[in-house]
């Protein structure tokens, strides 16, 4: 019995979901919504280069190579 009901509800859920977007389209009127005639280009207006950021030259930190780097030799977080 409790599996008809849920049945019913997801069909009463699905149905409202339909409609909702079914209604736009059969309300909405034949001349709200048209293509323009005519199709106007892009036009760009200014173009203004971007200046360059500044970036410094880091030296990379030093990479670990000995016993004391090992996996097995780290302490826990």
């Amino acid at each position: 019995m409790e599996a008809l009901v849920v049945n019913g509800l997801i069909g009463i859920v699905s149905l409202l979901f339909g409609a909702m977007a079914l209604f736009p389209m059969l309300v909405e009127r034949s001349t709200a919504r048209k293509t323009p005639a005519m199709f106007e280009d892009d036009q760009v207006i200014s173009v203004q280069p971007v200046a360059a950021s500044p970036v410094s030259m880091r030296p990379a930190g030093q990479i670990g190579v000995g016993s004391e780097h090992a996996p097995e030799h780290r302490h826990a977080a």
